[in-house]
């Protein structure tokens, strides 16, 4: 097996879930419930408690619309508990929803992974979750289109973005006006013709990592590290050098 073939494998890996739409839900958590019943024993009382917490704790639904044919559909619903972390990559989703109403009750949220699925739009509230430090959207079928530009300038906290694998021919000025964002992979997207200046001059950009692009952005990034980017490290690979070493 040569070296390439691992990732190869990684991008094509099955995945558990027919084709759907998944939407988040988050609400305030339910303090109204009450128990009449008196804690009587020692251990009535630890139960007691126990299903106090879990009554007061948070938790979000996970709603799954598999769409079976024009007018079918079969929805999906889990709990999950509050957490700084979400992953959802590699399930086939080919639409993320998350009403408005539920931001206010995501603030916990911090890490949002969706990898590996089959978006070609971004929902507007997205952008409206400010608390997001990482977000990962690698290998999906976004492009120009799949946004508004100033969107993006809601992420104010976003510290490290992943939107390699798609199909960009150029990316959102509004990159390098995210004042926290460190690091930025935009690898495998061989249609992308050229990086902004606003991304390459952001205010905190260290990494930048660029492999597989157009030869065009090689060469202009190749030349302009060597003049006048201040970022730290800048990874690049060109298409032809990794088709080369296949």
């Amino acid at each position: 097996m040569n070296s390439g073939e691992p990732e190869l494998v990684r991008r094509v890996m099955w995945s558990p879930y027919p084709d759907h739409y998944l939407t988040i839900w988050a609400a305030s958590p339910n303090a109204s419930v009450q128990s009449d019943t008196k804690p009587v024993t020692h251990l009535d009382g630890h139960r007691h408690l126990r299903q106090s917490n879990q009554r007061h704790q948070q938790s979000w639904s996970i709603s799954r619309d598999f769409r079976l044919g024009d007018t079918t559909t079969r929805c999906k619903t889990s709990e999950v508990l509050a957490s700084h972390r979400l992953n959802f990559g590699n399930q086939s989703i080919r639409q993320l929803i998350i009403p408005l109403s539920s931001i206010r009750y995501l603030t916990s949220l911090v890490e949002l992974r969706l990898p590996q699925n089959k978006l070609t739009h971004l929902p507007h509230s997205l952008f409206m979750m400010t608390q997001l430090e990482i977000l990962n959207l690698e290998y999906n079928q976004l492009d120009e289109h799949s946004t508004e530009d100033l969107w993006w300038r809601g992420l104010v906290n976003l510290r490290v973005l992943f939107l390699a694998g798609n199909r960009f021919r150029y990316l959102p000025p509004s990159l390098g006006r995210m004042p926290m964002l460190f690091y930025a992979d935009v690898s495998d997207n061989p249609r992308l013709a050229y990086l902004p200046a606003e991304l390459l001059f952001a205010p905190a950009i260290g990494t930048l990592a660029a492999n597989r692009c157009s030869d065009a952005v090689m060469r202009r990034l190749v030349s302009d590290s060597a003049n006048w980017l201040s970022l730290s490290d800048l990874i690049l690979e060109s298409p032809t050098s990794a088709q080369s070493s296949l």
